[in-house]
């Protein structure tokens, strides 16, 4: 694919000056590209753009992720923060990059995505999609959290616990990993759901395939005044008692671009 019309999308507390934004966007214009600079990207200035390249850090390309997914635009993500594990490319190695990036260097993975949804009794609401995590938890971290996992409508367990974590792939080396949740790798369509500091000896992650429906659903215990869902960290959603959370694979895909000679465990051990 020829990459003629490319959209930067900055995060100006990494870019303060855009000072790499405009020298990228001047190397871009010596290459005949037609360039827009954004700092918030929107239904209206995604329209027609070939490629989007996000300078940040992993959350600029999370903020992007349920935007792009909508017409599968591919991201290149420049770091300019501080872990970059979903980012291609460093700063001082971007240029390169780039280059065999637009010279056809390079595939796509199209990265899985999940949808949450909320159950109260017959009425099922859309809740958000996520390209790394879907948590449950209450808002006061030193109380725990009850509650019920099923699977594909059978029963799978009982936890107390501070709460839920369920991951996409891409997610499970972000906070699934730090609860201590499996490393999944990009290509693999699975799903992790780990507990999250489990007060028992025998609550374990586990390892779903990407068919499986997943229901948290949580119990009285200590209160329930602030149990809430958060979609891959930002939002925020408060439940009711009686909700029950419906965790299931997106239509959608973020797809990402990696240059052909890009290895997951490399990055992985550089970058953790």
């Amino acid at each position: 694919m020829s990459f003629q019309k490319i959209l930067i999308v900055t995060n100006v507390k990494k870019d303060t000056q855009e000072r790499f934004t405009n020298i990228l966007k001047q190397w871009l214009e010596e290459r005949e590209k037609k360039v827009v600079c954004v700092h918030r990207l929107n239904s209206e200035n995604i329209k027609g753009q070939d490629l989007l390249i996000t300078l940040g850090g992993d959350g600029t390309i999370i903020e992007v992720a349920k935007e792009v997914s909508k017409n599968e635009t591919p991201v290149f993500g420049i770091n300019l923060g501080h872990l970059g594990f979903l980012a291609e490319t460093e700063e001082n190695r971007a240029f390169a990059a780039l280059d065999e990036v637009l010279n056809g260097k390079y595939v796509v993975e199209k990265r899985m995505m999940l949808n949450a949804y909320s159950i109260i009794g017959e009425e099922k609401n859309y809740l958000g999609s996520v390209l790394n995590e879907v948590v449950l938890k209450r808002h006061d971290i030193s109380r725990m959290l009850a509650y019920t996992l099923e699977i594909n409508g059978n029963l799978a367990g009982y936890y107390r616990a501070d709460g839920a974590i369920v991951s996409t792939p891409t997610g499970s080396t972000a906070y699934n990993l730090s609860a201590g949740g499996p490393i999944i790798l990009p290509h693999c369509e699975n799903i992790a759901v780990t507990p999250i500091c489990p007060h028992s000896l025998s609550a374990r992650p586990l390892v779903l395939s990407a068919k499986d429906v997943i229901e948290l659903e949580f119990d009285e215990l200590n209160g329930l005044d602030d149990v809430s869902v958060t979609l891959d960290g930002k939002d925020m959603i408060p439940l009711v008692k009686g909700t029950k959370l419906q965790i299931v694979r997106s239509q959608r895909t973020t797809n990402l671009i990696r240059r052909k000679d890009t290895n997951f465990f490399s990055v992985l051990k550089e970058k953790l």
